[in-house]
């Protein structure tokens, strides 16, 4: 119910929206949601529209999400570091949360998730840029509760000291020359792409799909006043180089090559074709993939494929896919000869080019999928096999240690064998998950490298106290995976 000044939350708290005036945006509080709880008082619960993306778009998708932040600030504790430490009970009761108000699809929570997760950690950033960062010299201002907030003094004080730690200062750092690395960061805010494109479609948008893509990059940089940031040169050469590669081809001047993107990439200097394993590559996915991937059965080296695909893309867009390299599992498979598996594997190390870089291999070692991850540089290989913490196959362990010697050789060291370290992670529960689980492996290595120090970072104990995965972390993983699969073949 709603009352005066403020409305009844999901939890039964009273949500207040609190603001102050100041530069910029302003600071924020709570933000207040009547409409959505006076509607749900009522039993009315709003349809949502969602593209070919899977993405929700129209008039109630942009208060759909402004919901899922308000939910995941009530019932996720501030003080908690990381998303995957939440209570699975928890995110279930934002997930119900918002089935309550919204009418969407039950395939659709692992996305709502994530987008919690995402709101999540933005909210924690802002709070302590506004409430921590300046009083850090001022302990009795330090540990005050912000007014409005809604945080315990005890969540609140362990908050401040999780954020004041050498080891957070180190990856905040981190973090933020990898933010540094963005030279054309969009505006968009909590309306996306998707929903850009359904709000200009019936306007702006033409039947030629490179001029629109041309056009959603740059809309998604302007200001609301329809500017652009007058400090990011890199940006302004960009959009004037997009306008003029669109005016030649309008004349005829410019013909494009490649399809559909290569305006927008000729204009970025960049490839669009997704680089895998050191060449162009193209995703294909077969039958023979879909079926057993579709069924929770084993599953085949194109979806392990597809997955890198998917890692690989999101690193990228955060500007730290030089900290990884992945390696085809179809050419280290154990069907392949082994002197043919060491030339690839030894060939694919070569291209490494710094110290820090972790090389993931998924290697099918006969009807059973493992993960290794190598550092070249320490000559270091840990192993991560989902049905035994032991490295049980000899042919691959000669595999890795004569590709690694190779690579040391031609850099002018000596090393006869790698330093093995088994890594005593999640198991699988029956002779069938493994690629799953191999899948899983990589995605929770890339967030660790991520949300982690580099001095504190370790495989060994990334995965401490994890005995397995849930059938429901799989899944987050197979809805990845589908949703880069839709997202190709709607690009192809």
């Amino acid at each position: 119910m709603a009352s005066k000044g403020g409305v009844d939350s999901a939890d039964g708290s009273k949500d207040t929206q609190t603001t102050s005036k100041g530069r910029g945006r302003g600071k924020r509080g709570k933000v207040c949601l009547n409409n959505v709880y006076h509607k749900r008082g009522k039993g009315i619960i709003e349809d949502i529209e969602f593209n070919a993306d899977g993405q929700p778009v129209g008039k109630n998708a942009s208060q759909l999400q402004s919901y899922i932040g308000l939910l995941t600030r009530d019932h996720v504790k501030i003080c908690i570091k990381k998303w995957k430490e939440v209570p699975e009970a928890v995110k279930d009761t934002i997930w119900e949360q918002v089935k309550a108000s919204y009418k969407v699809p039950e395939q659709w929570k692992s996305a709502c998730l994530e987008s919690a997760n995402t709101k999540w950690r933005t909210w924690k950033a802002r709070v302590a840029k506004e409430h921590v960062i300046p009083k850090e010299n001022n302990p009795n201002e330090l540990f005050k509760v912000p007014v409005g907030l809604g945080i315990q003094e005890a969540d609140w004080a362990l908050f401040v000291h999780n954020r004041t730690t050498t080891e957070f200062k180190e990856l905040s750092e981190q973090q933020r020359e990898r933010r540094g690395k963005h030279l054309y960061p969009h505006r968009l805010s909590r309306k996306g792409y998707a929903n850009l494109a359904e709000e200009i479609k019936n306007s702006e948008l033409q039947d030629d799909e490179e001029l629109n893509r041309c056009l959603l990059w740059k809309k998604a940089r302007l200001k609301k006043d329809g500017s652009t940031d007058n400090d990011n040169e890199n940006l302004k050469i960009a959009m004037q180089k997009i306008d003029e590669y669109i005016r030649e081809k309008d004349q005829g001047k410019l013909e494009s090559e490649e399809g559909s993107s290569d305006l927008l990439s000729l204009a970025l200097e960049k490839p669009e074709h997704v680089e895998l394993f050191g060449h162009e590559s193209k995703l294909y996915i077969m039958k023979k993939d879909l079926v057993p991937f579709c069924n929770m059965e084993p599953i085949t080296g194109g979806c392990i494929v597809a997955y890198i695909c998917h890692l690989y893309n999101n690193l990228r867009e955060i500007g730290a896919d030089s900290k990884f390299l992945f390696v085809n599992p179809f050419t280290v498979d154990n069907v392949v000869k082994q002197e043919d598996r060491t030339r690839a594997l030894s060939q694919r190390l070569l291209e490494v080019a710094a110290s820090d870089v972790l090389v993931c291999v998924p290697c099918n070692v006969g009807g059973h999928w493992i993960l290794t991850i190598i550092e070249v540089e320490k000559g270091k290989a840990f192993l991560m096999d989902p049905l035994s913490h032991r490295n049980k196959d000899s042919i691959w362990k000669s595999v890795v240690d004569t590709a690694l010697s190779m690579v040391t050789a031609k850099n002018g060291k000596k090393m006869k064998k790698a330093n093995w370290e088994v890594i005593k992670g999640p198991t699988q529960p029956d002779d069938k998950q493994c690629g799953y689980f191999v899948m899983r492996f990589m995605r929770d290595i890339i967030e660790g490298s991520q949300n982690t120090a580099a001095s504190t970072f370790h495989l060994s104990s990334l995965f401490k106290g994890v005995t397995t995965y849930s059938q429901n972390q799989l899944n987050e993983v197979r809805e990845e995976w589908a949703r880069c699969l839709i997202k190709n073949a709607l690009a192809g």
